[in-house]
């Protein structure tokens, strides 16, 4: 898929009540800037692998409504990608929600070990791939499992906007 066709579809995807908003998922203070970084770094994924979903969610004792910690536990060797962002359910089609899902490396099918323990799956799935070495870094730093996209967000601003000698770098 073009770059151009994929942020077109991220935005038209976007254009519904989210929950959390963009900029208060990033904890942003520019509303504009989150909303384009955002966009910009997300992909989106629609095929769901509800046979490995639903093994993983068995094998390691998933919780609804504990996606980020779900995710964490499920992977914690990195055999997937990890991902937060939005998820837009099936069942509730007119707002997105925030979530943290996997995608397989192989077939980019999302493995989505939440939304299956209470039997439903998402439609679309609209998120940032987060590397396996920094959810590891960060959840043991902050002694949480997830919701690490504003530090991701945070740390590519920071390095964006630093400036050295008192010049742009």
């Amino acid at each position: 898929m073009a770059v151009s066709r994929q942020l077109q579809e991220v935005e038209e995807l976007l254009d519904m009540p989210l929950y959390p908003t963009v900029e208060q998922l990033l904890r942003a203070h520019d509303s504009q800037d989150a909303y384009r970084w955002f966009v910009h770094h997300s992909k989106v994924f629609r095929d769901v692998d509800l046979i490995t979903s639903k093994k993983l969610i068995e094998r390691y004792r998933c919780i609804p409504k504990h996606c980020y910690q779900n995710c964490f536990h499920a992977d914690i060797t990195g055999e997937h990608y990890y991902y937060e962002g939005y998820v837009i359910a099936k069942e509730s089609p007119y707002i997105a929600m925030a979530h943290s899902w996997l995608v397989k490396k192989d077939n980019y099918q999302v493995i989505d070990v939440t939304l299956p323990t209470v039997n439903h799956s998402g439609a679309a799935y609209i998120g940032v791939e987060i590397p396996r070495d920094i959810v590891n870094k960060l959840a043991f730093k902050l002694e949480v499992t997830g919701d690490f996209l504003y530090h991701v967000y945070a740390e590519q601003n920071i390095k964006a906007h630093t400036s050295i000698g008192g010049r742009q770098r």
